[in-house]
């Protein structure tokens, strides 16, 4: 069953996109149209366009928001149990909100720079890009994407039978 929850809470004022913006809507538009498609070569791409912006990201262009999450994880219930997977994680604002669901959440960022200012705890951190996720079939309960670029057939993958995507 696919559940949409109507959005509630509006984008923050003045949130600038980062630097390659352009590129990665367009990465993100093939992805979502092409999902069939393979990505070979996907990881170096993103991996470039994030460098100048990575060591800048919490104090220019993360919002320090994590309201909307909150308000999904509240209205979304119930959610199963087991592990959340948080793609994108970078330097991860959303991992304490996740874990307070999940409790075991593994946070996955394809920048080494970001993982080391992510949380330790409450679970594993993983260097990887989503486009291959270094996780066994059906082995997820939940995937959270926030500000990430979305590869279904690897999402679908490591979902189990009752896993959500958030």
């Amino acid at each position: 069953m696919i559940q949409t929850l109507p959005r509630v809470i509006a984008e923050p004022p003045g949130k600038p996109p980062p630097d390659g913006g352009a590129e990665l809507q367009q990465l993100a538009l093939r992805i979502a149209t092409h999902p069939a498609a393979g990505h070979s070569g996907l990881t170096a791409v993103v991996r470039e366009l994030s460098i100048g912006w990575r060591p800048v990201w919490d104090t220019e262009h993360a919002t320090g928001r994590t309201d909307f999450l909150v308000d999904a994880l509240a209205r979304g219930r119930p959610w199963p149990s087991g592990i959340c997977l948080e793609l994108g994680s970078g330097t991860g604002q959303y991992t304490p909100v996740l874990a307070g669901t999940f409790g075991r959440v593994i946070v996955l960022d394809l920048a080494r720079e970001m993982l080391a200012r992510a949380p330790t705890h409450p679970g594993a951190r993983v260097q990887a890009g989503a486009a291959r996720l270094p996780l066994a079939d059906a082995s997820i309960s939940a995937v959270a994407c926030v500000d990430v670029l979305l590869f279904a057939r690897e999402i679908t993958r490591v979902l189990d039978a009752g896993g959500v995507l958030i």
